[in-house]
Parts: structure tokens; sequence; C-alpha cells
């Protein structure tokens, strides 16, 4: 009996070294590495502002006499800040322009007229006139308002207003930019 569990043992044995033998786990290295890397995105919304600016003080031109006016004429310039502010963020040019309504032709004798003037731009009456332009930010501007009125122009005595409308608005520069 000990011959057949001695046999019985060596069966036993050799079979679980074939069952092994036959379920064996291979690995296999791989030079390969694996792209691990991935992207994504950072986002940020900007939202236009404003275009504002600051109306400049009213303009007091100096007094004349009426005879040194029809002698000598009359010139007078006077300087008035103003501040633009673009923050629309549109890439745009601003315009600042102005406009009269004109000095009263009863001042002034026959067709004579005053010329007034803003940055050396003749201010006509009616219509709008570019006196400045700029960037986006923060901008101060001087305006120099100029009156004139010819020598030979006889005027009549008192105060006299014209009213100056301001406009701003912005306009595709032209640079290209």
């Amino acid at each position: 009996m000990k011959k057949v569990i001695a046999g019985l043992l060596m069966s036993a044995t050799v079979l679980g070294l074939a069952t092994f033998a036959t379920n064996a786990v291979s690995v296999h290295a791989d030079d390969t590495v694996s792209d691990a890397s991935t992207t994504n995105n950072a986002n940020l919304t900007v939202t236009g502002g404003t275009l504002t600016f600051t109306p400049p003080e009213d303009v007091t031109f100096k007094d004349a006499a009426v005879d040194a006016v029809y002698n000598n004429g009359y010139s007078d310039t006077q300087e008035k800040n103003t501040t633009v502010s673009d923050f629309l963020g549109d890439n745009k040019e601003w315009t600042l322009t102005a406009k009269s309504t004109g000095f009263s032709k009863l001042i002034l004798d026959s067709d004579k007229t005053a010329t007034l003037t803003i940055n050396g731009k003749d201010i006509t009456t009616g219509q709008a006139t570019a006196v400045a332009t700029g960037n986006a930010g923060v901008s101060d501007n001087t305006l120099k308002y100029g009156l004139n009125v010819a020598n030979g122009t006889l005027l009549t005595a008192g105060t006299y207003t014209t009213e100056v409308d301001l406009g701003l608005s912005n306009v595709p520069t032209t640079s290209g930019n």
C-alpha cells in the first residue's frame, strides 16, 4: 500500500507541476510612455463701460469798447479744460465736436459776423465740427476758445451769448488697428 500511496503522491505532484506550467502568467515590459496630459480653458469675460466727459466751464471773453472794435477789431482767447473717459472697450477713437447757435446778427452791422473758434477750428452755426480726438482711457484736454471780430464792425453795446453744444462720440480709428 505504501507503494500505491507513494505512486499517487508522485502522480499528484507531476499533475500539479503540469497544471502550474500551463497556467503561468506572462509579464511583458512596455517601453512606451503613456501621454497623460490634458488641456482645459481659462476664460475671462470683459464688458464694456461708458464714454463720458466733464463739460468745460462757461467762457467769458474780455470786455471791448464799440470804438476799439470798430478801429482795431477784436480778438481774445480763453482756455477751458475737459476730461474725457473712454472705457467702452471697443478699440475705437473718440471725437469731441462743437456747434454754435451763433451770436445774434443784431449786434453786428451789415453782413459782418464774429468768428468763434475752438482749438483753431471755426465753429459754424448749427454744424458740428471736430475739436478734439483721443483714444481709450482718461484724457485731459484743453479747449482753446477764440473770438474774432473784424475791424470796421460797428457793434451795439450789450452782452451777447452764443450756446456751444459739445458732443462726444466714438468712431473707428483710421490707423487700421
